[in-house]
């Protein structure tokens, strides 16, 4: 392992992992990294010096030199157990004697593309097994270490997109062989690495910290709005764009399943939303007629009404690092009830880690409560007192204009459901003339 060591010579120490406790939120001080070369052995190479079958050699680290080679064996007993291939991040849990907190460690294979290389192989491709072809490696193995006992599979998400986008930094110092070990230290990508908790992690707190007058309008773009951020602070508005996406319903409602139940009940909150209907179902009277003097035009496509909210305007987000203005402002009582969970997290140093597991709660319960609107809107389509319990579920969520612009989205882009749609525009133009009235049971 000379080489090795003349590379970890090299390394800036930093504080000894043994005594390092749980991650503070305010910094880096619980994250670390390591870089290593990843060389399959050739199978007539007895004399290499093998981990399972690879060797694994110190490229760059973040990790104390007294305590790498234990994390290195660690790792590489992991890694010998099930197979690795390239572009595909993996989460496991390590327990090192003497430690006296788990780690949590993402790792990934990066297959090396290199500009000019004198290795003639094909480069790798996701979901190829690595395979020895020369001398020099092609891969890169890259670990992303965590003390503590909170998982980054809550951020699997931004981990795997961080990979991407450091992958051509690595190969743009991997021109020639083993040259990126002289190459890493001091690179951009070596930047990047040291401050990789902060970027992928941390932004949850910055934002809820910085901005907490302003959350609740900031969940309200991030679920139903188109929005453009701009900003000198350039951190601070890759944060905000962070926040944003994470609290997003795009992808969610790409995959909502349809949980209609056949005997034409519902459940949670539809259901308890149904008793304050029958309270008022004397009101609904208004609503019928709103739905048969609507369906021809609806059923044609040709409703347009402006004040419509699921024809989106594009929200202004201007961002500065203390205060974000958002144009036009607006909100509702669940995005408000949602802020106060975040901000419950702690305004000084909020924990990422529950933020994250508050925001993907809350983005569950609005699934569930697109689910019971749907079911709702199906028995809709045959009865009136059925349609204005969908109008009394929309005012007793408290996320009406979210969940009404999230099915109108729906049925809009399903063609074929001219009744789902019907019922839909009817309703939205009930709520138009009438906002969201207070109903309680």
């Amino acid at each position: 392992h000379k080489r090795d060591l003349e590379t970890m010579s090299s390394v800036q120490t930093v504080d000894d992992l043994l005594h390092l406790g749980y991650t503070s939120a305010g910094n880096n001080s619980g994250s670390r990294f390591a870089v290593y070369s990843y060389t399959p052995n050739k199978s007539d190479d007895s004399a290499s010096d093998s981990l399972g079958g690879f060797s694994l050699n110190m490229v760059g680290c973040s990790v104390a030199l007294g305590n790498e080679p234990l994390f290195r064996s660690q790792l590489a007993l992991k890694l010998s157990r099930s197979p690795l291939y390239p572009g595909s991040g993996h989460i496991t849990a390590m327990q090192i004697e003497s430690f006296p907190s788990p780690l949590q460690c993402y790792y990934c294979l990066l297959a090396l593309t290199p500009t000019h290389n004198k290795d003639t192989s094909p480069p790798l491709s996701p979901g190829s097994k690595v395979v020895a072809t020369s001398n020099s490696f092609s891969a890169l193995l890259v670990c992303l270490i965590h003390v503590g006992k909170d998982s980054l599979e809550l951020f699997r998400t931004e981990l795997d997109s961080f990979m991407a986008d450091l992958k051509p930094l690595l190969e743009g110092n991997h021109t020639d062989g083993q040259r990126i070990h002289n190459r890493f230290p001091g690179s951009e990508a070596e930047a990047r690495l040291k401050n990789w908790f902060s970027s992928n992690v941390l932004y949850l707190s910055r934002v809820v910290q910085r901005y907490h007058s302003e959350l609740p309008t900031l969940l309200h773009v991030a679920m139903n709005s188109k929005f453009e951020v701009t900003g000198d602070n350039m951190e601070a508005a890759a944060d905000i764009r962070r926040f944003l996406a994470v609290c997003s319903l795009a992808t969610l409602m790409q995959n909502t399943p349809d949980t209609t139940r056949g005997d034409g009940t519902c459940g949670g909150t539809a259901s308890a939303s149904a008793s304050a209907s029958d309270a008022v179902s004397s009101s609904s009277n208004g609503l019928g007629h709103a739905a048969s003097q609507d369906t021809t035009g609806a059923m044609a496509g040709d409703y347009n009404s402006s004040n419509s909210s699921y024809c989106q305007e594009t929200i202004k987000i201007h961002v500065t690092a203390s205060t974000c203005h958002i144009s036009p402002s607006k909100h509702n009582n669940f995005c408000s009830n949602w802020a106060q969970v975040l901000l419950s997290g702690g305004n000084a140093s909020p924990d990422p880690f529950f933020l994250r597991n508050a925001v993907e709660n809350y983005k569950l319960k609005i699934i569930q409560d697109i689910n019971a609107l749907k079911r709702l809107l199906r028995y809709a389509e045959t009865s009136y007192h059925t349609l204005y319990r969908c109008y009394v579920f929309l005012c007793v969520c408290g996320n009406g204009d979210v969940l009404l612009s999230c099915a109108m989205e729906e049925a809009r882009t399903n063609t074929s459901d001219f009744s789902s749609l019907s019922v839909l525009q009817a309703l939205q133009l009930y709520v138009n003339r009438n906002g969201f009235r207070e109903i309680t049971a």
